[in-house]
C-alpha cells in the first residue's frame, strides 16, 4: 500500500478573503526578532525556486539555539462562517532529534494553542523532515477573532541545521477551499496475470461530505476508460481495472471531488504498470568472448527458462528483432549472416486467454568474424581422379586435425595440408564409380560448417586426364633412358614423376602434353611393369606402365663377352675355356658367363 497525502490545488467556490503572494511582497507579516524568519531572495531551499519568500535564513541553513515567530496581518474573522488557512510552503528540517520543529500557533484570550492541519503534521507536533517539494496544508480557523492571532513558530536546538522552512504564499478562504484527500492507494505492480481484474483500493476523505471518486485508466494508446469507485465503508473506496493482453502498458489515476474542489492521485504524472509474460533469463553465448566477439556461421546460445505461472510451449529465437526459429529446450544454434547481430529469446505460452509470445530476454550484442570460402580450385574432377584441391577464404580458422572437406558420396579426403588459418590443400580421391553430378561442398573447420560457393562437380571418367603413350615401352636394369610420356591434356606445371622402386628420375621436361623424363634404373630394380605417376601439383595422372627388364642374358644364348677387361684376362679366359670346354662354365674375375658349347672351338 502507498501511504501519504497526495492532492492537487483546489477550486474554491468563492474568492479568498485574504491572499498573500510573498514572491511579490512581504504581505505585512511581522517577524518577532528576525533571528530565524526573514523575507528575502531565496539562496538555499527548494530546487528550481527563484524569487523572494518568507524563510528561515533565506541565504543558508537556519540558526542553532534560536526560536522565532512570524505573525499574520490584521484581518477580522469574527463574521466568517468557516475560515480556512491555506498554506503553500516547503521545508527541510532536521529530524534526528526533537529540537528542530515548525508549527502553526494561535494566541487568543491569553491562551496559546497549537493549531493542527486538517490532515495532520508529518511528525507528531509539527513540520519536520523533508516535504519533497512545495505542498499545501489546510488549517481550520473557526472561532478565531482575528488573523493576527495566528503565527508560524520555528525552533532549533544546538545540534544539526538544515535549509529550513520556506513559505511562498497563503490564503484565508471563508468557503470550502479544501479538496478531498486521497491516500493509502493500492500499489499495482507489473503482473503476469492477463485475466484480471486489477483491484484498486483507496482511502478518500473530505472534511465536509463524502466525495465522489472515479478511477481512470488507459491501455497503451487506446481510449481512456473510466469507472465510478464504490464507497465500501468508512473512507474506503474500490474499483477494478479490466485484464489486458501481455505486453500492455496501463496508466491509471484517481479523481475525487466534493462538488466544489477536486483532487487527483497521483499529483504528478500517472501511476502505471505492465502486463507481461516473463522472459527467459541468463542468456549467454558460451563460444563468444566477454566483449561479444565470436567467429563462425552459427552461434550456440544458452538460457534459463522463464519463471511464469503459464505453460511454456516453446522458445522463440530472435536475430536483430526478427524471428529465426523455435526450440523446445534451453539451448540452440542460431545462423550468423552479417558482421553484427543482436540476439534474444522469448517464451511462447499457453494461457487462459490464448497463446502469446512473452517478453524478450536481455539481448546479446555480438561482433562476428564471419567465415566465408572462395570457390574451390579446381571445382571439378573426374571419376578415378586423385586431386589436390585448394581451399581459401577469410576467417576460416583452420587448424591441424580440425579440418575436413566434404564433397559427397564417392570422394574421400586422403590428406590435408594447412597452409595457414585461411588456406589449405586437400588431396581427394574420386572413386571410379562416384556419381557424376554437381554436388554441395562443405568445409568443416572446428565447430563451424562453411558452405563453398559453386559446389563441386564429378565428371565421367572417360575424359579423365591420363597418360596415353609411353616410349620406349621397356627399359633394362642398370640403364639410362629418356622416356617420352604423352598425356591427353596439357599439364598445369612441371610435374614430379614416380615410377616406383629402383627407378631414379634425374630430370623432367614439359612440352605441352608431353613429358620427357631422364631416368636411371638400378641394377636391382624390380623387373616387371612399373606404373607411371605424373603429378603436376593439381592432379596425379596414371594410365600407363613401363616394363623394367632383366639386364642379364639368358643362359646358353650369348658368347662370353666382358667389356673393358684387361687383354691378359681374356687370354687367360680362353685357355681356361679350352681346358674345361666340356663343363660349359667360365669364371672371369667375379663375373660368371654361361656359353653355348657348340659355338666355341
Amino acid at each position: 500500500m502507498l501511504s501519504g497525502l497526495l492532492m492537487v490545488a483546489s477550486i474554491a467556490s468563492a474568492s479568498p478573503i485574504l491572499s498573500l503572494d510573498f514572491t511579490s511582497g512581504n504581505g505585512d507579516m511581522a517577524n518577532a526578532n528576525g533571528l530565524q524568519w526573514q523575507w528575502n531572495e531565496i539562496g538555499l531551499g527548494p530546487t528550481g525556486f527563484t524569487g523572494p519568500a518568507w524563510a528561515t535564513q533565506p541565504s543558508g541553513d537556519y540558526l542553532n539555539d534560536a526560536s522565532d515567530s512570524l505573525t499574520l496581518p490584521e484581518l477580522d474573522l469574527s463574521s466568517t462562517d468557516r475560515p480556512v488557512l491555506v498554506l503553500d510552503h516547503w521545508f527541510e528540517i532536521d529530524q534526528s532529534g526533537a529540537g528542530d520543529l515548525g508549527w502553526v500557533e494561535l494566541e487568543q484570550d491569553g491562551t496559546t494553542v497549537r493549531l493542527f492541519p486538517i490532515h495532520g503534521y508529518p511528525s507528531e507536533q509539527g513540520f519536520s523532515g523533508e516535504s519533497g517539494g512545495f505542498q499545501t496544508d489546510y488549517f481550520d480557523l473557526s472561532g478565531i477573532d482575528n488573523a493576527t492571532n495566528v503565527r508560524f513558530i520555528f525552533e532549533a536546538d544546538s545540534a544539526v541545521t538544515r535549509a529550513g522552512w520556506v513559505i511562498r504564499g497563503l490564503t484565508i478562504d471563508d468557503a470550502d477551499p479544501m479538496p478531498p484527500t486521497i491516500q493509502s492507494v493500492t500499489e499495482l505492480i507489473d503482473t503476469q496475470d492477463i485475466s484480471g481484474p486489477y483491484v484498486v483500493h483507496a482511502e478518500i476523505h473530505d472534511d465536509l461530505m463524502p466525495p465522489q471518486a472515479i478511477l481512470h485508466w488507459r491501455v497503451d494508446s487506446r481510449p481512456q476508460v473510466s469507472v465510478d469507485m464504490v464507497h465500501v465503508g468508512a473512507d474506503l473506496y474500490r474499483a477494478e481495472i479490466e485484464g489486458a493482453d501481455p505486453s500492455s502498458q496501463i496508466v491509471w489515476w484517481i479523481r475525487a471531488t466534493d462538488g466544489t474542489n477536486t483532487a487527483v492521485w497521483p499529483r504528478v504524472d500517472r501511476a502505471g504498470f505492465s502486463v507481461f509474460l516473463a522472459p527467459p533469463t541468463a542468456l549467454n553465448a558460451p563460444g563468444a568472448w566477454p566483449d561479444g566477439r565470436t567467429a563462425g556461421l552459427e552461434l550456440s546460445l544458452q538460457w534459463e527458462a522463464p519463471d511464469s505461472p503459464h505453460t511454456l510451449i516453446h522458445t522463440v529465437l530472435f536475430r536483430d528483432g526478427e524471428r529465426v526459429g523455435t526450440t523446445q529446450g534451453t539451448s540452440a544454434l542460431v545462423p550468423m549472416i552479417s558482421a553484427r547481430h543482436s540476439l534474444s529469446v522469448a517464451g511462447f505460452f499457453d494461457t487462459d486467454q490464448g497463446h502469446f509470445v512473452g517478453e524478450e530476454s536481455e539481448p546479446i550484442d555480438l561482433r562476428i568474424a564471419l567465415p566465408s570460402a572462395a570457390k574451390l580450385r579446381p571445382d571439378h574432377g573426374f571419376q578415378g581422379d586423385t586431386l589436390r584441391i585448394e581451399v581459401e577464404g577469410i576467417n576460416l580458422l583452420m587448424a591441424e586435425d580440425q579440418v575436413a572437406l566434404l564433397l559427397g558420396d564417392g570422394i574421400e579426403q586422403t590428406t590435408i595440408e594447412i597452409v595457414d588459418a585461411d588456406s589449405a590443400i586437400v588431396t581427394a580421391q574420386i572413386d571410379q564409380s562416384a556419381p557424376t553430378e554437381l554436388r554441395d561442398a562443405t568445409l568443416l573447420s572446428g565447430p563451424h560448417s562453411i558452405p563453398l560457393p559453386g559446389g563441386f562437380e564429378v565428371l565421367h571418367g572417360d575424359a579423365r586426364p591420363r597418360v596415353i603413350e609411353v616410349s620406349p615401352r621397356s627399359i633394362k636394369q642398370g640403364s639410362e633412358v629418356r622416356l617420352m610420356v604423352r598425356t591427353n591434356a596439357e599439364l598445369e606445371a612441371l610435374p614430379s614423376v614416380d615410377l616406383g622402386e629402383g627407378v631414379v628420375v634425374r630430370s623432367v621436361e614439359l612440352d605441352g602434353a608431353i613429358v620427357y623424363i631422364d631416368l636411371t634404373t638400378t641394377v636391382d630394380s624390380p623387373v616387371g611393369e612399373h606404373t607411371i605417376l605424373i603429378d603436376d601439383g593439381r592432379r596425379v595422372l596414371d594410365g600407363a606402365t613401363v616394363e623394367v627388364r632383366d639386364a642379364k642374358p639368358a643362359p646358353g644364348k650369348l658368347c662370353a663377352v666382358v667389356a673393358d677387361e684387361p687383354p691378359g684376362l681374356w687370354l687367360f679366359g680362353l685357355v681356361l675355356l679350352v681346358w674345361r670346354r666340356r663343363r660349359g662354365v667360365v669364371h672371369v674375375s667375379s663375373t660368371t658367363v654361361e656359353v653355348d658349347q657348340n659355338r666355341i672351338g
